[in-house]
């Protein structure tokens, strides 16, 4: 009778080895983000194509400065699969530009091995017209020391000054080839070599690489929403108040002004602002009564009367009439007003947020856009108190 460890090695060697997770790399892009007053939460989606059984499917490049417990993930697609787990990873840059990297040294070594052979070219046809001088100085001499025994015919002349010329010409515009290749060659290299040290500049910074582990019951398609917090982005409300005396109103526009140092540009994305502020304790402050009492008369101001406008303000004043007179007639014309669209405001129990009213870009060096979210048309009686 065989052991019993002998019967468990032998079933263990019988059973296929599990096979481990593959490793997908999705792009990805931003699709949405809700900006707070000290933060923002990114949203990016991403689409791959999963087979059955478990996968992990990688996002890379994300800012280094990201909060990696604020990562949620949602998805759906044909392939019917689970969410069994997130995990995040700091990456250096270096390894990620390892292959674009190798490749622009490549590209750098092979211009410079161009630049090389156009001046070896340029080398070996100066070298030609040389040689082709000191052969003409060679035979002058030669046939000058010897014209007693024979004479030199004005063909022999005409044929030794055309190959020579010849030469020469040839040597001349194969050098101004050569020199307007080096030229262009010389362009390129210089931004072959920026776009390496711009590369090298990279391969030491540091970003995270979002893992999410998927368990797909077949083979399809998979779409994934992956969010994130990340610091360093944040807008500030601004008010803006302009006085209608024609209408007796007063409107005040709500703008949004936005900004953000994240490392990554908000390309095309659905942008909301909130009040909310995400992280923070709640503490409700203590209200204390107010009581209306009667108001108070205001002391008057002697107003000083007005003098009469000087004979020399009289053409000015003209002037000014006939300008609100074309402002009239223009006024008078049909021209349709432009519209300004407002954000859409979700009001909450704690927070007010407001989606702004078309896709938006801001990109991550700190240039501050500023968006408009609401507007309100408020009555308003323009008076003198003598």
């Amino acid at each position: 009778m065989r052991p019993l460890a002998s019967l468990v090695l032998a079933v263990t060697l019988a059973l296929p080895a599990a096979a481990p997770a593959a490793d997908l790399k999705a792009p990805s892009r931003i699709d949405a983000v809700t900006v707070y007053r000290a933060s923002a939460r990114v949203t990016r989606v991403t689409r791959v194509e999963v087979a059955a059984g478990d996968a992990r499917v990688l996002l890379e490049g994300l800012p280094a400065e990201l909060d990696d417990d604020s990562i949620r993930v949602e998805g759906k697609g044909t392939a019917r699969a689970r969410v069994y787990g997130v995990s995040v990873e700091p990456v250096t840059a270096g390894e990620l530009l390892l292959p674009e990297a190798r490749a622009a040294e490549e590209k750098v070594q092979a211009l410079e091995a161009d630049d090389k052979a156009l001046d070896d070219r340029i080398s070996v046809a100066r070298s030609r017209a040389k040689f082709v001088e000191s052969l003409r100085s060679t035979y002058s001499e030669e046939r000058a020391k010897n014209l007693a025994v024979r004479g030199v015919s004005a063909r022999e002349w005409a044929d030794l000054a055309g190959f020579v010329d010849g030469q020469l010409a040839a040597v001349a515009g194969e050098v101004r080839k050569a020199e307007a290749g080096k030229r262009d060659l010389s362009r390129r290299l210089a931004a072959a070599r920026a776009e390496l040290d711009k590369l090298n500049a990279k391969r030491g910074q540091t970003t995270k690489r979002v893992a999410v582990e998927v368990a797909a019951d077949r083979a399809g398609a998979l779409e994934l929403a992956v969010s994130y917090v990340v610091p360093n982005a944040s807008w500030q409300p601004v008010w803006d108040a302009r006085l209608l005396p024609e209408a007796a109103s007063v409107e005040l526009s709500l703008l949004g002004m936005v900004s953000q140092r994240t490392g990554e540009d908000w390309a095309e994305a659905r942008l909301a602002l909130s009040t909310a502020e995400p992280g923070r304790g709640l503490w409700v402050p203590e209200l204390e009564s107010l009581w209306l009492q009667k108001a108070q008369p205001m002391p008057r101001k002697a107003m000083p009367m007005s003098a009469p406008a000087p004979a020399a303000a009289m053409p000015e004043l003209a002037r000014r009439k006939d300008l609100a007179a074309e402002s009239r007639e223009e006024a008078a014309m049909d021209f349709a007003p432009m519209e300004a669209p407002e954000a859409e405001a979700s009001m909450g129990l704690l927070a007010a947020t407001f989606t702004a009213p078309r896709r938006e870009t801001i990109d991550g060096a700190g240039r501050a856009r500023t968006v408009a979210l609401a507007r309100y048309t408020l009555k308003a009686t323009v008076g003198r108190t003598s």
